[in-house]
C-alpha cells in the first residue's frame, strides 16, 4: 500500500494501460495474425528447427506456452510484457531521481500507445523483443558501475533479444560500449561477452547444422538486395552475368523493397535454389554491394527518404502491409490456398490451439472501442522526433559524464530506427520498439539533484 500511494499517479496509469489492454483481448479473440510471420513462428515453435527467414527466439516462447494450449494465453503473456516494461521504466527514473508524477508522464506513450497494444495482440515477436531489450537496459543503468551479475544479465537478454529479432545483434555495441564507459572492470566485460557469447554460438552451430553455414538467418543479403531496388540501375553497376538475373524488373512498385521478396514477379525467383538459401542470399549481397558502390548517392538519398517515414505524424496509416497494425471491423479467416504452405498453417493453428482454425472473432463493444482510441491515441512521428531531440539535448548538456545514463537507450533506439531502412526499408513495426527506450532517455537526459538520485538508490 506504501507504494500505491506514493506512487499513486502511476498506479492509476498503470490501470488505465491493463483496461486497455482488457479491452483488446475481449473485443479481438484470441489472438491477431500477422500475413505470413505469425504462421512461420507458429511452424518453428511446433517443429523446431532453424529458418533462414526468422530467428528462433519467439518460437521458443511459443514452445514453453504450448502445453496450456491458448492463443488467448500467448497474448495475455505479451501484454503483461507490454505493462511489465512500463514499470522497468517509471522504476528505474524513479530510481534516478525523477519525481513521480514526471516519471509517469514519461512512461505514458509506454501505456498508452495504441499501436504498441495492437502489438501485443499479435502473434509477433517484437513484444518479447522489446522487454527483453529494456530488462538488458534496466539492468545495466540499476547501478552506477554494473558489477558483474548485472553485467552478465544484460548480457545474456541482450543475447536472446538478438536471437528474437536479429537487429538486436546492434545493441551489443551499446552494451560493450556502456561497460567500457562505466570502468565495469575486464572481468564484468569478459563474462559478459561469454553469457553472450554462448547462446548466440550455440544457435549459430545448430543453424550450421541444417545449412552449412554459421549464421542466425539467412535473409540479410536478401533484404539489402530489395533495397537497392528502388534505385538500382544495372547500366551504371554493371554485375556479372550470374548476378545479372537480379536486376530490377517491370512490374514490380520499385518505391516497395519487400515486393521484391515475396511478389512471384521477383527475379530472386528465377534463381536455381529457394531465394532464402545460402547461395541466393550471398548472390544478393554481392549485387546490393555492388549497387550501393556504385550509386551511394541514391542510396543515401532512398534510406533518407525511408527513415523520414519514421517521422510522420501517424506512419502506419501507409503502404500495404501496415495496415495490418491498425485494429479492423472485420479479421481474415486462416490462410487459403493463395498462401504458401496453407494447409499446414491450419494445421498448426489447431494442433497448438486444440481448436478448429478460424478467424480471429470481433466481438461489440468492445472491438469498436479500442478502434476508436486507436484513432486517436498514438505517439505522433514529430512527437517521437521531439522526444529524441530532448534526449541527445539532455545528453549534449552531460557531455562531462559521457552524456549520463539516458546514453545507452538513447543510441538503442536510434539503433533500431536507423538500421531498418539501411538494410531493409521502412516499417512502423520495426519504429515501435524504440518508443520505450526513447522515452526512457528523455526521463534519465532531465537534469537532476544527482545527490537526492544517489540517496534513492
Amino acid at each position: 500500500m506504501r507504494f500505491v500511494t506514493r506512487n499513486a499517479a502511476f498506479c492509476a496509469a498503470l490501470l488505465g494501460g491493463v483496461a486497455l489492454r482488457v479491452l483488446a483481448m475481449l473485443g479481438y479473440r484470441p489472438a491477431l495474425w500477422f500475413v505470413g510471420d505469425s504462421y512461420t513462428y507458429l511452424a518453428m515453435a511446433l517443429r523446431p528447427r532453424p529458418r533462414p527467414e526468422r530467428p528462433f527466439g519467439y518460437p521458443l516462447m511459443l514452445r514453453l506456452l504450448e502445453p496450456l494450449h491458448s492463443f488467448a494465453l500467448v497474448v495475455a503473456v505479451q501484454h503483461a510484457m507490454g505493462l511489465a516494461t512500463a514499470v522497468m521504466i517509471y522504476v528505474l527514473l524513479r530510481r534516478h531521481g525523477l519525481p513521480g508524477w514526471a516519471a509517469t508522464l514519461v512512461v505514458s506513450p509506454v501505456l498508452f500507445d495504441a499501436y504498441l497494444v495492437q502489438l501485443g495482440h499479435l502473434v509477433l515477436s517484437d513484444t518479447l523483443f522489446i522487454f527483453l531489450v529494456t530488462s538488458a537496459i534496466t539492468a545495466l543503468l540499476w547501478r552506477e558501475r554494473p558489477g558483474l551479475p548485472l553485467g552478465m544479465t544484460a548480457g545474456s537478454l541482450f543475447a536472446f533479444a538478438a536471437l528474437t529479432r536479429t537487429v538486436g545483434l546492434v545493441l551489443l555495441v551499446p552494451l560493450v560500449g556502456w561497460l567500457l564507459v562505466r570502468r565495469a572492470g575486464w572481468r564484468t566485460l569478459a563474462a559478459s561477452a561469454a553469457v553472450v557469447a554462448l547462446p548466440l554460438g550455440g544457435y549459430a552451430a545448430w543453424y550450421h547444422s541444417y545449412y552449412h553455414r554459421y549464421a542466425l538467418s539467412g535473409t540479410d543479403g536478401v533484404f539489402l538486395w530489395s533495397r537497392t531496388m528502388t534505385f538500382a540501375q544495372c547500366a551504371k553497376i554493371r554485375p556479372p552475368a550470374n548476378e545479372a538475373v537480379l536486376c530490377p524488373v517491370p512490374g514490380l512498385s520499385r518505391s516497395h523493397p519487400e515486393d521484391y521478396i515475396w511478389k512471384k514477379l521477383s527475379p530472386i525467383n528465377e534463381l536455381p535454389t529457394f531465394k532464402f538459401s545460402p547461395a541466393a542470399n550471398a548472390l544478393a549481397s554481392d549485387f546490393a554491394t555492388r549497387a550501393i558502390l556504385a550509386q551511394p548517392y541514391d542510396y543515401v538519398s532512398t534510406f533518407a527518404s525511408a527513415l523520414a517515414r519514421s517521422f510522420r505524424w501517424n506512419p502506419a496509416q501507409d503502404y500495404g502491409v501496415t495496415q495490418r497494425y491498425v485494429f479492423h471491423p472485420t479479421e481474415p479467416p486462416p490462410p487459403g490456398k493463395r498462401f504458401s504452405g496453407a494447409d499446414n498453417a491450419r494445421k498448426d493453428m489447431t494442433a497448438y490451439d486444440h481448436q478448429p482454425a478460424q478467424a480471429p472473432s470481433v466481438h461489440a463493444p468492445y472491438a469498436g472501442w479500442i478502434r476508436e482510441y486507436q484513432r486517436a491515441v498514438y505517439l505522433p512521428g514529430p512527437a517521437l522526433g521531439l522526444i529524441l531531440l530532448a534526449g541527445l539535448a539532455g545528453i549534449a548538456a552531460a557531455w562531462r559524464r559521457w552524456g549520463g545514463p539516458a546514453l545507452l537507450p538513447f543510441t538503442a533506439a536510434v539503433a533500431l530506427i536507423v538500421v531498418p531502412p539501411a538494410t531493409a526499408d521502412f516499417d512502423y513495426r520495426y519504429v515501435l520498439p524504440a518508443i520505450p527506450l526513447a522515452c526512457l532517455a528523455l526521463g534519465l537526459a532531465i537534469p537532476l539533484n544527482r545527490g537526492r538520485a544517489a540517496a534513492r538508490r
